[in-house]
């Protein structure tokens, strides 16, 4: 097959959002020179791509080495459209399984990424659709074999990862603890904060490169590892690890665990007996609830706080 070149990508994109080249071109560049981009003359600069892919709300370049990596764009669509599908839950859980059925016979999903992304949707599928974790635990290591023969849980943080390989890690953790093993899936979970942090400390602007994915990572992962310190009445250490988090969500404002954080830390300062500071990160949980959440999210928050924090309402 015929190398893609990123003009193409981007002529997909831009059509994908029914813009002209005059739309996607406009205080960027100039139609003529976004036009030979798309014809595969040359290659754009970074700073080009960065700002295509803002305007477009896609980033063009991930988009492109995923599909260089699949070898053709068909592979990487049918991809794409179940992550999709994934995103939006369990409403879409019979289109999802019938997708993969479909897709997993395909000779382009016997090997490689391909492969694994087909492990990696049935995990999802066991975890969030079965609650079947033992199954979610198979799959997720099944993916992880598909480029680390060998992989241990005793070793793990040794190796680089990518996207979809650590996600299938955090499961096995939120497997775990949820099929009666909680002190196996805490453990991954604090090696997944240290192994995190090291990203976390890059500059901003290469944080933003990366889709805030393991900023999202992060925060989820101390959220879980949170509560399940809470539910040991760990409530010390589980205050350390939701205010690393908080913090790093402050300093990348990245803000969608944000609110679920705020929650966890006036329930452990409430149990702490900290009542004033638990008020007040009560009274900021509610804020960004009604802001960030639905209502129905919000009248649990009110309801889960008067049954388990009286003492906040004296």
């Amino acid at each position: 097959m015929e190398k893609l070149h990123i003009g193409e990508v981007i002529s997909y994109l831009r059509k994908k959002h029914n813009l002209t080249q005059q739309q996607l071109a406009d205080k960027i560049c100039s139609r003529e020179y976004l036009c030979k981009l798309e014809k595969g003359a040359f290659f754009p600069t970074i700073y080009t791509i960065d700002l295509l892919s803002k305007k477009l709300n896609e980033n063009i370049y991930e988009f492109y080495q995923e599909i260089e990596r699949h070898n053709d764009m068909e592979t990487h669509l049918k991809i794409q459209q179940i992550n999709e599908l994934i995103s939006t839950g369990g409403d879409n859980d019979l289109e999802i399984r019938k997708l993969i059925e479909e897709y997993e016979n395909l000779p382009t999903f016997k090997t490689g990424e391909s492969l694994q992304f087909i492990y990696y949707s049935k995990a999802i599928c066991s975890y969030y659709l079965d609650k079947n974790y033992t199954e979610a635990i198979d799959f997720s290591y099944k993916g992880l074999c598909v480029y680390k023969k060998d992989f241990k849980l005793e070793n793990w943080t040794e190796y680089i990862y990518t996207n979809v390989e650590l996600t299938l890690i955090n499961l096995i953790a939120s497997s775990y603890c949820r099929c009666d093993d909680s002190d196996t899936g805490l453990s991954m979970y604090y090696e997944m904060l240290k192994y995190l942090e090291k990203y976390l400390s890059r500059p901003l602007y290469d944080l933003h490169s990366t889709g805030h994915f393991y900023i999202n990572l992060y925060t989820n992962v101390a959220y879980n590892t949170s509560n399940n310190l809470f539910s040991k009445s760990e409530y010390v250490e589980a205050l350390k690890i939701v205010d690393n988090a908080i913090n790093i969500s402050i300093r990348t404002k990245y803000m969608n665990v944000y609110p679920s954080l705020l929650k966890n830390k006036f329930m452990i300062l409430y149990m702490l007996q900290d009542y004033e500071n638990s008020k007040k990160y009560y009274n900021k949980a509610l804020i960004y609830f009604e802001d960030m959440l639905s209502n129905d999210d919000l009248k649990e928050l009110i309801n889960m706080a008067k049954e388990k924090c009286p003492n906040l309402f004296l």
